[in-house]
């Protein structure tokens, strides 16, 4: 996902796969929830948001859901073959503000 991304938009810097039981700034992680979170979670930093670049994205999450969902059990629900993505640009990421704090955190 990520190579294709920065085949096709210049202007993007990084993309993270994330955990949020791991992306909180307490001493322990943030206490399970099986079922209640989407598969796989994407950071993506760009240095400026676009409207193509979230058209991309939306086109490769549902591109990614479908070949989930015919991998996982029929039977789960369908947070379990779902993608979520999150879009920062660098005053996010610089201002540690919303998705951007994680992308510099421990």
């Amino acid at each position: 996902m990520a190579e294709y991304l920065g085949s096709v938009d210049e202007t993007l810097k990084a993309a993270y796969v994330y955990e949020p039981e791991y992306a909180t700034h307490m001493d322990e992680p943030i206490p399970g929830r099986p079922g209640f979170s989407p598969a796989i979670k994407v950071i993506v930093w760009t240095s400026r948001k676009s409207a193509a670049l979230t058209s991309v994205l939306n086109m490769l999450g549902t591109a990614i859901t479908k070949l989930l969902k015919r991998l996982v059990c029929s039977k789960s629900n369908a947070l379990c073959y779902t993608v979520e993505t999150h879009i920062v640009d660098d005053d996010e990421v610089f201002g540690r503000s919303g998705y951007g704090a994680l992308v510099e955190s421990l």
